[in-house]
């Protein structure tokens, strides 16, 4: 299966934006290493490291056409990662999508699976 595994823009918080801090997404490399030790072909976008926006990501996706996208989300990132996920519909309608990370986890009602 192919997977893309999507750290979402989030220029609105201040480590990135201001202090110039990039931490890499560390859940989203354990979830690759994991399917990649499955079989599946994982790639992984660090949107802020990049410094991709969400029309780049779209370009991104639409080339890829992977089965499956994941968005991670934290609490001060979930309507960024919100948009990232109802892009990748846009691009990718026959794609699994899957919004998790710390924010989806502890809200576990808020997991969206479309």
């Amino acid at each position: 299966m192919k997977v893309v595994l999507i750290n979402p823009p989030a220029p609105h918080i201040e480590t990135l934006s201001v202090i110039g801090m990039k931490v890499p997404p560390l859940g989203l490399a354990s979830l690759a290493s994991m399917l990649e030790q499955n079989g599946h072909e994982v790639k992984i976008i660090d949107a802020p490291a990049m410094e991709l926006s969400t029309p780049q990501i779209k370009e991104i996706l639409n080339k890829e056409q992977p089965e499956m996208i994941g968005v991670t989300a934290t609490t001060p990132t979930v309507y960024d990662a919100l948009e990232i996920a109802e892009s990748a519909k846009e691009v990718c309608p026959d794609s699994f999508t899957v919004l998790g990370g710390p924010h989806a986890s502890s809200e576990g009602t808020f997991l969206l699976c479309v």
